[in-house]
């Protein structure tokens, strides 16, 4: 039985059995009942879940919901193989009840983004580059359930949509939610609402947070966490522009570190950072230092910064001294938990290795 169709050059056909191409025998007429040639490419099998085109190639999510696989022509084999899109993310398409991805869609501009939606209501993205050989997953985890997505073509960025549950099972608060565009330096907040005017002190229109605690921005500064009530929120600050949504923590953390050794392998060894560089474009606030250890604040205000303007962004590289100990793995992180944008160009780290 089929659990996809989808074109291109050959038509494919995904079956819980593995991946069948569709083409006519005769390549100058249409398939017909008996012009018809199918063979059968693979046999991981696929999930009722409609296979996307991504980098010029088939992407669909393998028959337990919890693999995707990119259809490759073999020139040695003469078939279109299934290659593994979670071969260093192996756990990030499972969700809490092990169950894996109901629904997917791509994002094309500025980037490939695959968008994955989760049965357990939360969802991972891939950005997903072949001709650069960049593949990276991330976590998406909401305060609600994500229900469903899509993405709507744009001058300069595709727009994401989300169909978010903010209430609960029983007492559902559906939500129709737009992605900010990266062009946006100022929204960083979850399920936010913006309000403008002279000299306000309150945002209301969140209904759909009730109870719930926010980040509040003022004219470009985190000002206060507060807890709606009857839909809004006030603060003390006059102020222009005011944000107010949820807290969202964005963590980055690379693969472990393995150092290059000459003639030696530096897995079995235990090692330890002294400091890292990382270069950042339009950054507010960072911590940087190794997992599980206590983080080092990338600084967010001067001594001789004016008061009450924004905090201007920063682009640059940044020296972090980390606390360390010895271990034979080491994990860097780097996170923002403040309402405010932080872009990762590069990463340095300096390591010590020890042990035979």
């Amino acid at each position: 039985e089929a659990q996809y169709l989808i074109a291109k050059g050959d038509l494919f056909m995904g079956t819980d059995g593995g991946t069948v191409s569709i083409n006519s025998v005769d390549k100058d007429s249409l398939v017909t009942a008996s012009n018809i040639n199918t063979q059968i490419q693979n046999s991981y099998g696929s999930a009722n879940v409609q296979a996307v085109v991504a980098n010029d190639v088939v992407v669909y999510v393998q028959r337990n919901g919890l693999k995707l696989r990119e259809l490759i022509y073999s020139r040695e084999a003469n078939v279109f193989v299934g290659n593994d899109l979670n071969v260093l993310s192996e756990d990030i398409t499972k969700g809490s009840n092990n169950l894996g991805i109901t629904e997917m869609f791509v994002q094309k501009n500025p980037e490939q983004i695959i968008w994955c939606i989760k049965e357990d209501g939360t969802a991972c993205i891939l950005t997903y580059d072949r001709m650069q050989k960049l593949m990276g997953w991330s976590n998406i985890v909401t305060t609600g359930t994500i229900i469903s997505g899509a993405t709507i073509p744009a001058s300069g960025e595709d727009l994401v949509y989300f169909c978010v549950n903010r209430g609960t099972t029983s007492s559902p608060i559906y939500c129709i939610e737009k992605f900010a565009t990266r062009s946006n330096l100022d929204f960083y907040v979850d399920s936010g609402v913006k309000a403008t005017g002279s000299n306000i002190t309150s945002v209301s229109g969140l209904n759909h947070l009730e109870g719930k605690t926010v980040q509040v921005i003022a004219d470009g500064n985190f000002h206060s966490e507060q807890t709606v009530s009857s839909g809004s929120i006030t603060i003390d600050k006059q102020s222009s522009t005011i944000i107010a949504g949820l807290q969202y923590t964005s963590t980055l953390r690379p693969m472990p570190l393995e150092p290059q050794l000459v003639g030696r392998l530096s897995q079995s060894r235990i090692k330890a950072v002294s400091k890292i560089i990382v270069r950042f474009l339009n950054t507010k606030g960072a911590q940087v230092g190794e997992q599980g250890n206590q983080l080092t604040n990338f600084p967010v205000l001067k001594t001789t910064d004016p008061a009450g303007q924004a905090i201007t962004l920063k682009t640059g590289q940044q020296r972090f001294f980390v606390g360390s100990n010895y271990e034979r793995e080491k994990v860097i992180e780097i996170k923002q938990d403040l309402p405010y944008p932080m872009t990762v160009l590069s990463i340095a780290t300096i390591v010590d290795v020890e042990g035979s």
